[in-house]
């Protein structure tokens, strides 16, 4: 008998925790939310002219990095890329990119979020280069 008590104390016990991590859970899946700034509309930039990449990016969870992006939409290949380590649930990216003579054509600006529990979200804006 007393078992058969234990065992049911043991199961409300569980079933108890079983929903506050499941709260936990969907807190931990939650993607951070990334707004690209600037450029907000497609614009032409020359060599030497600086790309002005302005986003801010938040989560829920705290952010572990926010990274930086410039890759061409034919072909995929990236011109540039930036990594800033993040120990907060907030960031403000505000950056200068001259344009390199391997950046030509359309260009897709990325700010990717990634979250201490490795959500990731993306911001992305087409621009054109020569």
């Amino acid at each position: 008998m007393q078992k058969i008590l234990a065992a049911g104390l043991l199961l409300t016990a569980l079933a108890g925790c079983s929903k506050k991590d499941n709260l936990v859970d969907n807190k931990q899946q939650e993607a951070p939310l990334v707004k690209l700034i600037k450029p907000t509309q497609p614009e032409f930039y020359r060599k030497g002219e600086n790309i002005c990449v302005t986003a801010n990016a938040s989560s829920q969870n705290q952010l572990s990095r926010v990274s930086l992006y410039i890759v061409q939409t034919t072909g995929g290949r990236t011109c540039f890329r930036m990594d800033y380590p993040v120990n907060s649930a907030t960031f403000l990216l505000d950056t200068e990119v001259p344009v390199q003579s391997d950046m030509t054509g359309n260009l897709a600006i990325q700010v990717e979020a990634r979250d201490v529990f490795g959500n990731t979200s993306v911001a992305r804006q087409v621009i054109s280069a020569e």
